[in-house]
């Protein structure tokens, strides 16, 4: 059922909602039909004042079920974005620290930091579910974390904004190991197991009622409520795949970074451009061994 789940989840939105629809609409009709026969000979049908009463219990259960469902997935799809906003303030903290030290030689980090930002939104982003950890993030990451911990402060302020930005760096670390832990981030089999036994049950219920027109309607109107949040749980569940989290704080905070500085001079000095590879950041115009991406002049 997981795989299933998991299957659903990379589909778009309106073909989620109309496989899940077409499911339990079309099952909920044709059940009754197929089986009602069956259930007449069985004698069943003279309980129906009982049966009703049991169908409703169900629909009480899968809506509760779902209800908590729903819950949890949306904490899940918020507690994702709150990670992508974090990253991105850390990797923002530390681009003010290289720009609050002062010096040419922290200034000529600064375009990898760039990169390393850029790299996250285009290269590991949208290939996590898949892929996992980008090996070319994490060569931008340790080349930048080098560069920045050979650099040995001169003065006291700069101590302090050192300390800063090392801390900064441990914190970017940190964050995207969290967000590429959270890849993974779903409801557990159990719960979508559970879900699934009392839908069935409730469409064997259905085929105990007289498969009358107006009880079919009655009948497809509630299973198709069901089928709704059902759809919207499996959109929902997997923040990374169904309704995606976009790397927009990332995007943002280098638009910042890009700002800051806009029209100044010098190595520490960039602006957004389209995707190429180049030489940046050292006024000796030598390649920078993490001269990755856009360029940043």
């Amino acid at each position: 059922m997981t795989d299933l789940i998991h299957w659903l989840t990379r589909q778009s939105v309106a073909v989620i909602f109309a496989l899940v629809e077409l499911v339990f609409v079309g099952a909920v009709i044709l059940v009754p039909i197929l089986l009602h026969r069956a259930a007449r000979r069985l004698g069943m049908e003279a309980h129906a004042a009982s049966v009703t009463d049991a169908f409703k219990t169900v629909i009480a259960f899968i809506g509760i079920v779902l209800a908590f469902s729903l819950v949890q997935v949306q904490g899940n799809l918020r507690a994702v974005g709150e990670l992508g906003v974090k990253e991105a303030a850390a990797v923002a903290t530390v681009d003010r620290a290289i720009l609050r030290y002062g010096d040419p030689e922290m200034a000529a980090i600064r375009p990898g930091l760039a990169d390393y930002a850029r790299a996250i939104v285009a290269d590991e982003w949208h290939q996590m579910p898949a892929m996992g950890r980008n090996t070319t993030v994490d060569a931008l990451y340790d080349r930048l974390s080098k560069a920045a911990r050979s650099i040995d402060p001169a003065t006291s302020r700069q101590q302090v904004i050192f300390t800063e930005l090392i801390r900064g760096l441990d914190e970017m670390s940190d964050l995207r190991n969290a967000r590429l832990a959270s890849v993974k981030m779903a409801l557990p089999a159990l719960s979508w197991n559970v879900v699934t036994a009392l839908v069935v049950l409730l469409i064997l219920l259905s085929s105990l009622i007289a498969p009358t027109l107006d009880r079919a309607l009655t009948l497809g109107s509630i299973i198709g409520a069901i089928g709704m949040l059902f759809a919207l749980v499996v959109i929902i569940d997997r923040p990374f795949e169904g309704e995606a989290v976009e790397p927009d704080a990332m995007q943002h905070a280098i638009t910042i970074m890009a700002g800051r500085i806009r029209n100044a001079k010098g190595p520490g000095s960039f602006r957004p451009r389209s995707r190429c590879y180049s030489y940046v950041g050292y006024p000796s115009r030598r390649r920078a061994p993490w001269s990755y991406g856009p360029s940043f002049f």
